[in-house]
């Protein structure tokens, strides 16, 4: 993934609506991005990604 990238993802992830623990995943990946620490920060990204999937998922299969 290109800084740019991360840089995309970060913002697209801020503008959902999360649960805090995934809310913090995606603050501190933007501190580590911030720093420079690209990689740190792209795992935080995935994991915070998956995260939120698996919550929307389980947030569709409740109201259908």
């Amino acid at each position: 993934m290109t800084e740019q990238t991360l840089a995309a993802e970060i913002l697209r992830l801020q503008k959902l609506d999360l649960d805090e623990d995934v809310r913090r995943l995606v603050e501190e990946a933007a501190e580590l991005q911030i720093e420079g620490r690209v990689l740190e920060a792209e795992a935080l990204v995935e994991n915070a990604d998956a995260r939120a999937r698996r919550a929307q998922a389980v947030a569709g299969s409740i109201t259908a």
